[in-house]
């Protein structure tokens, strides 16, 4: 944070908070990914509709690009938790005709 604008570390340390708690939110999910609801039990991902697990791992997402965006530092292009989403690099399965 030696790089971070002295007016806005206080921003960017209440971002980094809202990620921890979806965090937090995303592993108590993690215990109930089982059953989305119960009577008629609808297990997970018995039809196309986001789980929880899934609302909350896109809402870490938007706060990890707002904070990447106020640190000017991209997200990592590794990372296996941002796979697939734009803005962050991956490699790209190439197939090659066969001989």
């Amino acid at each position: 944070m030696d790089h971070v604008l002295p007016e806005a570390v206080s921003y960017v340390l209440e971002v980094c908070g809202v990620l921890d708690g979806i965090e937090a939110q995303i592993f108590d999910a993690n215990r109930r990914l089982k059953a989305q609801q119960l009577g008629e039990l609808k297990l997970r991902n018995s039809n196309e509709e986001p789980t929880e697990n899934d609302l909350l791992r896109e809402e870490l997402y938007y706060w990890a690009k707002i904070l990447s965006d106020e640190l000017a530092a991209p997200l990592n292009p590794f990372s296996e938790r941002y796979r697939g989403r734009g803005g962050a690099a991956g490699s790209t399965p190439v197939s090659h005709p066969a001989r």
